[in-house]
């Protein structure tokens, strides 16, 4: 008797349990993409306090995506491996809270999946000595997030960003097997940040393969504004200078996604958007005027489907939003260019 009942107590607690599971829906419907890009470099980056703060900041700027970076780590340039559990890594459980978090207050939700380089060097140089076991290892590390991603419905998911050593036609095989494989486990869509100059005489963007077997072209843009350029004549400079990306999207007749975009607040903000180490801060309205233009020019274009902005630091919650007249990385928190982000998206 005693067993019969705890078999239909066990029962009763198992139906109410899968009562409550939380069911998770991918958004299908077609709207440009809009976002903030949320990082954190660290186990415990994402806190519930930081990541209620960051999705906040969205609903206030318009914005209708979550944006949560993942990145793993690999030793030296010339590593093979990968390696997504050291305490530089965020944890899975932090990057299912945000998913939940953002995905209970109605954004779509993109996760990126970057390997950064342990000694800081530019991924872009990334060149590893065993070619077969770093690609190996980057299938194995995408397959598991994948199968993560796809669990919670996740809408856009960006496999990789500026591999400019092994995003070339010489690895076409690997990378076609690579992104069969999550797609296998994942059904959202697939995205690649290739970024936007040339490095040893090389364009990634205009020259990898990888566009034939993702759903969007994904663009890292950090074009240089020179300081010549003033005001209105930055939407004529940078529409000049998008014209070849977005026909080389045209050609696979995909989208194109402004994977990252951003003006630091530093003097040189606009010369080298791409150096948020420069310390001299710069003026307000030289920032907000290149968000501004750049924005107008990319919305020209309809082949242009999606802005992600650079970024937003995971950090304590009160700290996250504060105005900082002398900000010389890219938070814009409540700045002239905070306001200009602001109206431009209530219109996008």
């Amino acid at each position: 008797m005693f067993i019969k009942s705890v078999g239909i107590i066990f029962v009763i607690i198992s139906l109410y349990s899968c009562a409550h599971k939380i069911s998770y829906k991918r958004i299908e419907k077609e709207e440009n993409l809009s976002s903030l890009v949320f990082t954190g470099y660290g186990r415990y980056s994402y806190t519930r306090g930081n990541i209620e703060s960051y999705l906040e900041e969205l609903k206030l700027l318009n914005l209708n995506t979550a944006s949560f970076l993942y990145s793993c780590q690999t030793k030296t340039l010339y590593s093979s491996n990968v390696d997504c559990s050291s305490n530089y890594t965020p944890s899975l459980n932090s990057i299912k809270k945000a998913i939940e978090m953002a995905k209970q207050r109605g954004f779509s939700v993109s996760l990126r999946h970057y390997i950064d380089v342990e000694n800081k060097k530019w991924r872009c140089y990334w060149d590893p000595e065993d070619k077969e076991l770093a690609f190996e290892n980057i299938q194995n590390q995408l397959s598991v997030f994948a199968e993560l991603l796809e669990e919670y419905k996740v809408e856009n998911f960006i496999i990789g960003a500026e591999y400019c050593q092994l995003s070339n036609s010489r690895y076409e095989l690997y990378w076609r097997e690579i992104i069969s494989k999550v797609r296998e486990k994942f059904k959202g869509r697939i995205s690649y940040g290739a970024n936007w100059e040339a490095v040893n005489h090389v364009n990634e963007f205009f020259e990898t393969p990888i566009w034939k077997y993702v759903d969007e072209l994904g663009l890292d843009m950090y074009f240089p504004i020179p300081d010549t350029i003033k005001k209105k004549e930055i939407y004529s400079y940078q529409e000049r200078m998008l014209k070849k990306y977005i026909q080389h999207a045209k050609k696979f007749k995909k989208p194109l996604i402004i994977n990252e975009i951003g003006y630091p607040g530093s003097k040189k903000g606009t010369l080298e958007p791409y150096e948020w180490r420069n310390m001299t801060p710069g003026p307000e309205l030289r920032q907000a005027m290149a968000y501004r233009y750049t924005l107008l020019a990319l919305k020209s274009d309809k082949t242009v489907r999606g802005i992600y902005l650079w970024r937003k630091l995971a950090a304590n919650k009160y700290e996250m939003n504060t105005y900082n007249p002398n900000e010389t990385d890219y938070n814009l928190w409540k700045r002239k260019a905070w306001y200009e982000v602001q109206s431009f998206f209530n219109n996008y």
